[in-house]
């Protein structure tokens, strides 16, 4: 059963007042956070706010996840002076999820520009403020996809852990994505990889990938050297 703090919670304000070393977690809806912190929890053996998947606080946390969007109500100012993992995923694939979570119509084309124009300012911030900097840590999910290890042992090396593949393996052939499920009444939803999904995932991608990269590159040409 997950545990989830609101962003202005007092433990969560208390917690980041007294730690203001905690790094900040950040990724755009829908990009494989919620997968990669639950292995995380298992992995450092303590949880990350705001989104407890089992363990409990008593060994503090790890990180602080935000989207860094309006809604969650947090000073972007002082996220950017912190340390910081920025979590990102291919273009369409991301739209495509976005859409589908929000129950909008898969093939309107202001609704797919609406949220590749808003991901291309995510990008933007955050992969530009990132490179180069050793206080930032930039993951890709496709990354992840490849190759587990070798892009977790990236995580292990910011939060000065040593890394144990062995561990690793154990915990992600151990947890299915499907632990990542919603308890009644909280908006936080299971990782969909039904056949359905990906078969509908596939047709989206094929029809639109197009307008969604060139959304987000009409923005920010400089992003494209981040997507293969």
């Amino acid at each position: 059963m997950s545990t989830i703090y609101g962003h202005n919670d007092k433990i969560v304000l208390d917690y980041l007042k007294n730690n203001p070393d905690t790094p900040y977690f950040i990724s755009y809806p829908r990009t494989g956070s919620h997968w990669i912190r639950l292995v995380m929890e298992e992995y450092f053996e303590k949880p990350s706010l705001v989104v407890l998947f089992k363990k409990g606080p008593e060994n503090g946390f790890t990180c602080y996840h935000t989207h860094d969007l309006v809604s969650d109500g947090v000073t972007t100012g002082s996220i950017e002076k912190s340390k910081v993992i920025y979590l990102y995923r291919d273009i369409s694939e991301t739209i495509y999820s976005n859409l589908k979570y929000n129950n909008k119509n898969l093939n309107d084309t202001e609704e797919i520009k609406k949220y590749s124009n808003s991901y291309a300012l995510n990008l933007t911030k955050w992969l530009e403020k990132c490179e180069g900097d050793s206080n930032k840590l930039i993951l890709s999910y496709e990354n992840f996809k490849e190759d587990f290890p070798t892009e977790f042992k990236k995580l292990t090396d910011f939060f000065s852990v040593e890394f144990d593949r062995e561990k690793l393996l154990s915990i992600t052939e151990g947890l299915s994505k499907n632990r990542v499920k919603t308890s009644s009444g909280n908006r936080y939803s299971k990782i969909n990889d039904s056949k359905v999904y990906n078969d509908s995932r596939e047709v989206f991608v094929t029809n639109h990938k197009d307008l969604c990269e060139n959304t987000v590159f009409e923005r920010n040409v400089e992003l494209k050297k981040y997507f293969k």
